[in-house]
Parts: structure tokens; C-alpha cells; sequence
């Protein structure tokens, strides 16, 4: 019997003790042994491997592609007015966008300007003064003039613009005129309130004196009329300074 027999187109090798075995159990009753090696095994299953994969990527692509034509059919049935909503809406947006973009900048500009002008370069910036000028008129005293308001020679001296040279420095002194007053103001306004403050509390401390006296003290406070005049204009005068806003 040859060893190698044909079965299906796959060669099968039998080996030698096996053949001489299954020759005495007679020709019809002999079992067929089929051996694979393992790269045929290891082709046969890449070959299942790829085409399950390959099924499974195509069905899928198939239902992707489905349910992009779904969306799409009904995206294209959507009413028109709702694409013009859209676009309005989109254009709005576009609009406040600008905005805040020209508002950002703005802000910008303006901080740099600042920021220029706090460094001390004050290139290009016009710089505002305030000026507290007193008039030509109280400048001049009777000496120099008479009391006729009407004087042609003043009147000649405020019309010529040559003989007014002096505009400049008196432009200087009103600027540091408002400023003097500005500096007396602030300190009017500390003195007064720190005036205030000690009075304030100077009239609470005796208040809180009268009222130890009158309630620890009787007989004292019974017996001293003036003591009593006193602290009634204390209480008067604490009530008078509560009753005005700090």
C-alpha cells in the first residue's frame, strides 16, 4: 500500500507502524489518518479571521452610511423659516461679537494710555489744567486808575493783544491759584472733621460722667443744681450731634 494517499486534495502521511496495523485489519475497515501542519492550519485561519472582519467592517459601514441618508432626508424636509431664524441669529451673534471686540480694545487703549501717561511719557497727550483767574479790573487798584469803569486806556490795554504778553505767567498763576485752593479746601475739611471727632468725643465722655453720676452719685446730683445744668446741655448736645450725618 503506498504511504501517502490522496484525499480531497490534502496529503495525508501516514506513518509506518499505523500502516502495517491497519493492513491486517483488512482494506475495508481501515480508518483514514489526516495530518495538518501547523502553517497550513495558521493560512486557513487568517483566511476566516480576515473575512469575518472584512463582513463585519462592510456590514457596518452599510448602517452608517443608512443613517447618514436618514439625517440628511430629514434635515433637507426642515421648514425654511427655521434656516432663516438661523442666519439671524448667526448674524446677531456677529454683531454683539464686534462689539465686544471694539469694546475690548477700547478699554485697551485707553489702559495703555493711562499707563504712558503714569510713566511719565506724555507724548502726544494734551494735558488739562484748571485755572482760577481774577478778573483785569480787581488787578488794578484806584491808584492806577479812577473809578470810571469806562476808561478808554483800559479798555485799549484789554483790546491790544500785542501789549497782553504777560497771558502766559498769568495762565501759570491761576493754575497754581486753583491748586493752592484745592490744597486749603482738603485742609479746612480735615481740621473740621478732626474738630468734630475730638468734640464728638469729648460730649460722650461727659455724658457717660453725667450718667454715673446721676445714677451712682444721688445725693450729689441732687444737691448740685449746676452739676444738673451742666449735664442737661451735655444730653442736649449729644443729641444734637447724633442727629447729623458724619
Amino acid at each position: 500500500m503506498s504511504d501517502v494517499i490522496k484525499l480531497c486534495g490534502f496529503l495525508g502521511v501516514l506513518p509506518k507502524e499505523r500502516i502495517e496495523n491497519d493492513e491486517k485489519a483488512g482494506d475495508f475497515m481501515q480508518p483514514v489518518y489526516i495530518n495538518y501542519d501547523f502553517l497550513s492550519l495558521s493560512k486557513n485561519f487568517t483566511k476566516l479571521t480576515v473575512f469575518y472582519l472584512s463582513s463585519v467592517i462592510i456590514k457596518t459601514m452599510k448602517v452608517l452610511l443608512a443613517m447618514v441618508m436618514v439625517i440628511f432626508k430629514c434635515f433637507s424636509k426642515v421648514n425654511k423659516t427655521l434656516y432663516y431664524c438661523l442666519l439671524i441669529s448667526a448674524v446677531t451673534n456677529l454683531f454683539f461679537v464686534g462689539k465686544s471686540i471694539h469694546s475690548y480694545f477700547s478699554v485697551k487703549s485707553a489702559e495703555t494710555l493711562f499707563q504712558n501717561y503714569a510713566n511719565g511719557d506724555q507724548r502726544g497727550l494734551q494735558i488739562m489744567h484748571r485755572s482760577l483767574t481774577v478778573p483785569d479790573l480787581n488787578l488794578l487798584t484806584r491808584k492806577m486808575m479812577d473809578n470810571d469803569q469806562e476808561n478808554p486806556v483800559f479798555k485799549r490795554f484789554d483790546e491790544d493783544k500785542n501789549a497782553y504778553q504777560y497771558k502766559g505767567t498769568r495762565q501759570e498763576i491761576a493754575i497754581k491759584r486753583n491748586q493752592v485752593l484745592t490744597e486749603l479746601k482738603i485742609l479746612q475739611n480735615t481740621e473740621k472733621e478732626l474738630v468734630q471727632g475730638s468734640y464728638r468725643k469729648f460730649i460722650i465722655t461727659e455724658r457717660d460722667k453725667c450718667i454715673t453720676t446721676q445714677n451712682e452719685i444721688f445725693d450729689l446730683w441732687i444737691n448740685d443744681t449746676k452739676l444738673q445744668d451742666y449735664c442737661m446741655a451735655c444730653f442736649a448736645e449729644y443729641n444734637r450731634l447724633s442727629a447729623i450725618p458724619v
